[in-house]
């Protein structure tokens, strides 16, 4: 083979390698990250990391959500991203919840499209159902905004998590998390290892 066939085709190789390199980054999973991914290749793909505590990063991902304005990113050393947390700004004294169920429902939606239909939960405890009283009754638990995917239509994805989370008698958010499907084995590793530091 002449040098020049060579050349023509490492450089071939190399251009084959860039776009399959581009195309993951692409079509990543949530906010543009996938999980088992490492720490470099979530700063490759353009996310700004600082770090918050050991494995636990403050995102700023590729692809933000409009809801969204806080990411939280875990990665294990070994099998790299297991957990997408995301968390809008604080709702603050909506006395109706109307506007923060909106958001809600339109997040869910676009999930399901994405994973499937979740088990859902809109439940509100009878006793304590006066509709002036929703943010109350969301921070007391007497009321629950939830959908649960347990098999989300990904293969990487364990579950998916999104709720309404009461911070405070007059306030809310809304919270995604996303579960690695190596969740389970990466916990019970990380409490074999603190078992053992004993």
């Amino acid at each position: 083979m002449l040098l020049s066939d060579q050349v023509g085709h490492m450089k071939r190789i190399a251009t084959i390698l860039l776009l399959a390199s581009v195309y993951s980054f692409m079509y990543a999973g949530p906010f543009g990250i996938e999980m088992g991914w490492t720490l470099d290749a979530c700063i490759r793909a353009g996310s700004v990391m600082d770090e918050i505590f050991p494995g636990k990063y403050h995102c700023h991902p590729p692809k933000a959500h409009t809801t969204f304005d806080s990411y939280i990113i875990n990665i294990d050393e070994t099998q790299g991203v297991y957990m997408i947390t995301a968390c809008s700004s604080a709702y603050e004294s909506v006395t109706y919840g109307y506007y923060v169920e909106h958001e809600y429902n339109k997040v869910k939606e676009q999930l399901e499209q994405k994973y499937g239909i979740p088990r859902a939960f809109n439940y509100v405890n009878p006793s304590d159902s006066d509709p002036k009283d929703w943010m109350r009754t969301i921070f007391n638990e007497n009321r629950a905004l939830k959908a649960f995917w347990d098999e989300p239509n990904d293969s990487s994805i364990g579950a998916i998590w999104l709720e309404v989370k009461g911070i405070s008698p007059t306030s809310c958010i809304i919270s995604v998390e996303y579960l690695s499907n190596t969740l389970n084995s990466i916990s019970n590793r990380i409490e074999k290892e603190d078992y053992d530091a004993l």
